[in-house]
């Protein structure tokens, strides 16, 4: 799994071109500079990944055809790029103090 988003390094940049890999049956694995960046990549995909299923879910419902959905453009994507770097500082705070209250999640090391 790793290798895959591995072999996309290039000489010049350490950063993979893809920082997530769909694993078919078990569901997806993604990668960051930080534990921070990971989790809100993982966060982030699975959001989108139910929004994504609610559209396709209401375009069968009502019988639309493939066009009518509007995915972002690849110019669209990258533009967006700079906006997302560095945005889960804001969200990590709230998700730590989530997992803090939260009694399912338990740390027996401290």
């Amino acid at each position: 799994m790793f290798s895959t988003l591995a072999n996309n390094v290039t000489k010049n940049n350490m950063e993979p071109d893809y920082t997530l890999v769909l694993q078919r049956g078990h569901g997806f694995a993604t990668v960051g500079t930080s534990i921070e960046e990971s989790v809100y990549r993982a966060v982030y995909t699975a959001w989108n990944a139910e929004t994504q299923a609610s559209a396709l879910e209401i375009q069968n419902a009502y019988g639309a055809s493939a066009e009518t959905l509007k995915y972002l453009t690849p110019r669209e994507a990258a533009d967006c790029v700079p906006m997302n770097q560095g945005s889960y500082t804001k969200a990590w705070p709230l998700w730590q103090a989530q997992v803090e209250a939260d009694p399912l999640y338990k740390n027996d090391l401290i």
